[in-house]
């Protein structure tokens, strides 16, 4: 893991395919993961990537070993952090992926930093219409059951019925080090987050990984987005790039050959 400061708070990533490696030219990616996931979400895809193009993936600010401050944590405020990010490394309009609030997180650095990214994938992202209720409900569920309670029924959920429970764990794992008043603010913040009037201001092109039970319905981001791409991937749940990492992976592949300049 590598860190950059950030006013005083620590932000860390993961990076394969540096600058030098056999895939220097490439277009660079950069993976931002969900609410209470860290970089290794998307280890996959930074192994596979690793030998075309420089790869990031992100702990966001208050996940994995980055600094967990009291603070607001919105989709403005963490799409802020990401564009930082870009620039700090020097990456030339990365493609940025997105999973779960990550890409909200996505949709809303493509609407707050146009000149960071040149596309963006979301990967069974948040929903961009009806989140008040949904993500309210989770809220009223923290009071009542607890935090860690709600966000493991909820992670559960998330998989197929004949899950992996080897994975399920340590996707659980690795939440604990989200603390709950990180875990809380930002899912305040998707329930306060306009994520249709988000997504009418992304310009770039967009491609949509849903899983089995999409998260986010394509018909809303459609709406939203005329012109995104939506694939849909085969046996595997929310997180599907964990599950079905081929099937991921084939799809930025084919996204990046066919839509990305």
């Amino acid at each position: 893991m590598q860190t950059l400061i950030r006013d005083g708070v620590a932000l860390c990533y993961a990076e394969a395919g540096a600058a030098g490696a056999a895939g220097e030219g490439g277009v660079p990616l950069v993976f931002v993961p969900g609410g209470s996931c860290d970089w290794w979400s998307f280890h996959h895809q930074l192994e596979h990537f690793a030998p075309s193009r420089r790869s990031i993936s992100l702990d966001l600010r208050g996940h994995g070993g980055s600094d967990k401050p009291h603070q607001p944590y919105t989709m403005a405020a963490y799409a802020d952090d990401v564009a930082w990010v870009i620039a700090q490394l020097g990456l030339d309009r990365p493609v940025v992926v997105g999973h779960s609030m990550g890409g909200a997180i996505a949709l809303q650095l493509a609407a707050d930093h146009p000149e960071a990214t040149r596309a963006i994938v979301l990967d069974d992202p948040a929903p961009v219409t009806d989140n008040r209720a949904g993500f309210g409900q989770m809220l009223a569920a923290f009071a009542k059951h607890g935090v860690d309670s709600t966000r493991r029924r909820a992670f559960r959920n998330f998989f197929l019925p004949d899950f992996d429970e080897a994975l399920l764990a340590e996707v659980l794992e690795r939440a604990t080090h989200t603390p709950d008043h990180v875990f809380i603010s930002e899912i305040e913040g998707l329930r306060d987050w306009d994520g249709a009037a988000t997504a009418r201001q992304c310009q770039v092109p967009v491609l949509h990984i849903a899983a089995a039970y999409p998260t986010c319905s394509p018909a809303a981001l459609a709406e939203a987005i005329p012109h995104v791409i939506t694939g849909q991937t085969v046996g595997a749940g929310h997180f599907n790039m964990l599950e079905v990492p081929d099937q991921v992976n084939a799809m930025i592949e084919q996204f990046l050959r066919h839509y990305v300049a």
